[in-house]
């Protein structure tokens, strides 16, 4: 004789079933919020600690491509450019496909850019600039502007300032570059 029980336990396990589920991405998602808000008051060691724990427990998920992109630039403001390079990679390796993968390229790139590093925020820009269209190709192509163009001005800035030291004798002017960004100088008689 097969016993077949009534609909009301059915119901039962499925609502104690789903609810655990929803409640771990729920559980997950807190912890991403609370890396993400580690990330911008500095404190990178814990929001790097959460990021690793995400990656280790969810795997292919959205909250783990979250995860890369914010170890990522956990790395980039710790001035660790050797893991930062490597979070990077994994990130391209694993969610190349993600349709998230070139704005998040594109935020990495912002953040060696707030750090003066134009040349791999170039970089980043233009991965990302590869493969996104719509509104937010005009901020990808705007960053990639921002890093050739202050990188245009650093070296005009240079050539004009050595072109007058050499058009006034008296005047001695040195040049010495502050930042890639930036050229200061020195005015002396």
């Amino acid at each position: 004789m097969v016993t077949t029980h009534p609909p009301c336990i059915w119901l039962l396990c499925v609502l104690l079933v789903f609810p655990l589920s929803s409640l771990s991405f729920a559980d997950t998602r807190a912890q991403l919020e609370q890396a993400e808000t580690l990330l911008e008051k500095g404190q990178y060691e814990q929001a790097e600690a959460i990021y690793k724990q995400i990656l280790t427990d969810h795997p292919g998920t959205d909250y783990a491509f979250a995860a890369q992109k914010g170890l990522a630039i956990v790395y980039v403001r710790c001035d660790k450019p050797s893991q930062a390079d490597a979070a990077i990679e994994k990130l391209r390796e694993n969610y190349s496909n993600h349709p998230d993968f070139c704005w998040a390229v594109c935020i990495i790139g912002d953040n060696f850019r707030w750090k003066g590093i134009d040349e791999k925020a170039r970089r980043m820009y233009q991965i990302a600039a590869e493969g996104i269209s719509g509104s937010k190709a005009f901020w990808v192509k705007t960053g990639l502007a921002i890093t050739s163009a202050s990188w245009v001005f650093y070296l005009t800035s240079t050539v004009c300032f050595r072109r007058m030291s050499a058009e006034v004798p008296p005047t001695r002017i040195s040049i010495f570059p502050a930042s890639k960004t930036k050229a200061c100088c020195a005015v002396s008689q």
